[in-house]
């Protein structure tokens, strides 16, 4: 019988047991954030609460910004599983950007805490790690799990549905124009008359879309659809 030789082997029980415990030791990570914000993770108090010494807890991550990362990588693979999904779907070329926009949305509403981080990633490396390397790292993880949305907006430009123009940028900006309207979330309660999220939202990817050539008619029938599917943002007008 022909034996594949390019299959991996399957992992050994050491190799299960390091998995579990990275994962352990990420969950924890997380549940640090969550419980007490970025800044009550510590490697000490980690490793105190999974009941490791800290030599054994710096023998899976070197350092904290090495944690920090690999919890936000994480993240970002989570990311990308749901875009690359987009791929599957019976959608036209738009319609996949405009779901893409709606995954991102519907992430922040899910995972808030994990959204978080990727954000801040995005907005302020340097709170949250030190090594430009690792951050340099990270970004280009997100680069390639956004890419789903970028393959969509060069079949749109191939279709003739938006003018010609650079599709990976204009990933990183519809990316930070949900991210933008995203972070006034907490904002909301304060002004409800004005920061109405679900119409920031749809004016926003309207506003790039159109900016982009997109057809009106087009670019409204996506948006109503989208709309009529979504759980309603909070700080929206009911």
């Amino acid at each position: 019988m022909h034996t594949n030789t390019n299959t991996p082997p399957a992992a050994g029980p050491r190799a299960r047991r390091r998995q579990k415990n990275l994962a352990r030791i990420l969950d924890g990570a997380m549940e640090a954030i969550v419980a007490g914000g970025f800044d009550a993770l510590s490697m000490n108090k980690l490793a105190a609460a999974l009941d490791y010494t800290p030599g054994a807890l710096y023998r899976y991550f070197p350092s904290k910004d090495a944690l920090v990362l690999a919890l936000v990588a994480a993240v970002i693979d989570e990311i990308g599983r749901d875009l690359a999904a987009l791929e599957g779907d019976v959608l036209d070329p738009l319609g996949r950007v405009v779901a893409g926009a709606e995954a991102w949305r519907r992430f922040s509403e899910e995972a808030p805490n994990r959204f978080g981080l990727v954000s801040m990633l995005l907005a302020a490396p340097r709170l949250i790690v030190t090594d430009e390397a690792l951050v340099a790292n990270a970004m280009a993880t997100l680069l390639t799990a956004v890419r789903p949305v970028a393959t969509a907006l060069e079949a749109a430009t191939a279709a003739g549905d938006l003018s010609p123009g650079s599709a990976i940028e204009r990933t990183l900006l519809l990316f930070s124009g949900v991210n933008g309207v995203l972070q006034l979330k907490k904002q909301a309660p304060r002004a409800p008359g004005f920061l109405d999220l679900q119409r920031l939202f749809a004016s926003m990817l309207r506003t790039l879309l159109r900016g982009w050539g997109a057809d009106e008619a087009v670019v409204t029938r996506l948006l109503d659809a989208a709309e009529t599917s979504a759980t309603p943002m909070p700080g929206s007008a009911t």
